[in-house]
């Protein structure tokens, strides 16, 4: 073959790979809420990080036309919401503008966007339902799918509004279900955009950079990187213009499909997702992101093994048990942290729960909120979260050398503890080789010094206690420590 003839055949490939490896818009998947078993949702969509659209029932339907925006600025207008304003130009989180992000009553949100000739622009984020409209909790219902895990929040925006497409942090899952409006929602699965978007490699596979020519929708040469590792935009894109995604995006399916009152969709581990709000009615929806037992594995090994990964690239001297300690989040995922099942009954597995009693018993709600946690501004606190008797605090001055209050509580928990002892595993288990150096082995090591601690169905020890038993433990009565050795994890 001669030099001459070489450049044709690669622009020839190029344009062929080209075609191949085009953007698709593709219906989600769709399911019937009164049809879909918890069982079956977790087999075909949470293991397989599909995402899914759940058409409503009558019962979600009428649920939904119970709240409209007016019913929430007058009834639960004093609590705040988070305001963002749109740009087109911005490659930041939802291709907002951060410079407009502020919190402002619920009630003056409304007012805003009902007198502003930028409503189009302006969209509310966050709202916190479970502390500052009860009356709403109370009336509302959550699919099974969902109810292992469930702080939702009020998300509000005018017809024309949107959220660019954005991954979640931790690439924890998320759900959404919609009250009013009609809403155009969009996704990309974690297998598509992270091989399709973001992978170099394809250009040493493909052949040398600058003989393949930078086709649209190709990945051969210098082709667009849409995303990073972390699924942060690297530029800003228009997602609902078909045209320019069409042309920015190759390789990637991309989910597009209408939500209607009632309706919810189920967003995967790590995928892409967004809304375009259309219709004549403003659209509000709840919303969350959540972690139960069907993805606490799927979560440490797309998120937690990457983000290890990544820390070691990063910094050489940086051991593999001392990255794996760096994210709490990934600690608890993996049981490392203690128990993770709910402490409070969901009811039937397959059946909607009533939201107030998912919400309000979970142990966290007060242990975050209530009158001794470090969230202040709860209005239901005082209901739901009465004072301690008298006396029930005398250990709040009770402070242990060894582990951290971590929600400044007044009382030590066996999480608290189970935290300590990961954060100091490295000094244990640097020694352990990194083939064998797995999750489980961690979660085994930390409960089983826990449980040397703080056996378990023992009462609760005092600060006081729980540092002696580590002092006993760890080191010999002269103060001196005790061979690390004695710490290998053995046989766990």
């Amino acid at each position: 073959m001669s030099s001459a003839g070489k450049p044709g055949m690669l622009w020839a490939a190029a344009a062929l790979l080209a075609v191949a490896v085009r953007c698709a818009f593709v219906e989600f998947p769709v399911e019937r809420a009164d049809e879909l078993t918890m069982a079956r949702f977790k087999a075909e969509y949470a293991d397989k990080l599909r995402p899914v659209v759940i058409r409503g029932n009558d019962r979600t339907r009428a649920e939904a036309a119970l709240w409209s925006a007016g019913d929430f600025r007058d009834r639960c207008g004093a609590g705040e919401i988070t305001r963002y304003v749109s740009d087109a130009s911005s490659s930041a989180w939802g291709g907002f503008d951060m410079r407009g992000e502020r919190r402002v009553p619920l009630a003056s949100f409304f007012g805003e966007v009902e007198r502003s000739n930028r409503s189009r622009d302006i969209y509310g984020f966050d709202y916190n339902l479970k502390c500052d409209c009860e009356a709403f909790v109370e009336q509302t219902t959550i699919l099974p799918y969902f109810k292992q895990d469930a702080w939702p929040v009020l998300i509000a925006g005018m017809p024309g509004t949107r959220s660019q497409l954005h991954v979640d942090n931790s690439f924890l899952p998320f759900w959404l279900t919609l009250l009013a409006g009609r809403k155009i929602f969009r996704a990309v699965e974690r297998g598509h955009w992270s091989p399709a978007l973001v992978d170099r490699g394809v250009v040493d596979r493909a052949g040398q950079e600058s003989e393949i020519p930078n086709f649209k929708g190709s990945y051969l040469g210098r082709f667009l990187l849409v995303v990073d590792d972390d699924g942060d935009a690297e530029f800003a894109l228009d997602w609902y213009d078909d045209a320019a995604v069409l042309d920015a995006v190759g390789g990637a399916d991309v989910y597009s499909s209408v939500l209607e009152p009632g309706d919810s969709v189920y967003i995967p581990v790590a995928a892409l997702h967004g809304g375009s709000n259309v219709g004549d009615a403003p659209a509000l929806a709840i919303t969350g992101n959540y972690h139960d037992e069907a993805h606490h594995a799927i979560l440490v090994d797309v998120y937690c093994e990457g983000k290890v990964r990544r820390l070691m690239r990063q910094s050489k001297k940086l051991t593999r048990i001392k990255a794996m300690v760096k994210d709490p989040s990934c600690l608890f995922w993996a049981g490392a942290l203690g128990d993770v099942e709910p402490t409070t009954d969901r009811g039937p597995v397959d059946a909607p729960a009533p939201l107030a009693d998912v919400v309000y018993p979970d142990p966290w709600f007060c242990r975050s909120y209530g009158p001794r946690a470090w969230r202040r501004g709860c209005n239901v606190t005082r209901t739901r979260c009465p004072l301690e008797e008298e006396g029930d605090d005398d250990d709040d001055d009770d402070e242990s050398d060894f582990v951290v209050d971590e929600n400044r509580d007044g009382v030590l928990s066996r999480q608290e503890l189970s935290l300590k002892f990961a954060q100091v595993s490295p000094r244990y288990l640097e020694g352990v080789p990194d083939a064998r150096l797995t999750w489980g082995l961690l979660a085994r090591w930390v409960a089983a010094e826990v449980e040397a601690i703080w056996p378990a169905g023992a009462a609760r020890p005092t600060a006081a206690a729980i540092d002696a038993a580590i002092f006993a433990r760890f080191f010999f009565e002269d103060g001196t420590e005790r061979p690390v050795g004695d710490f290998n994890p053995g046989e766990l």
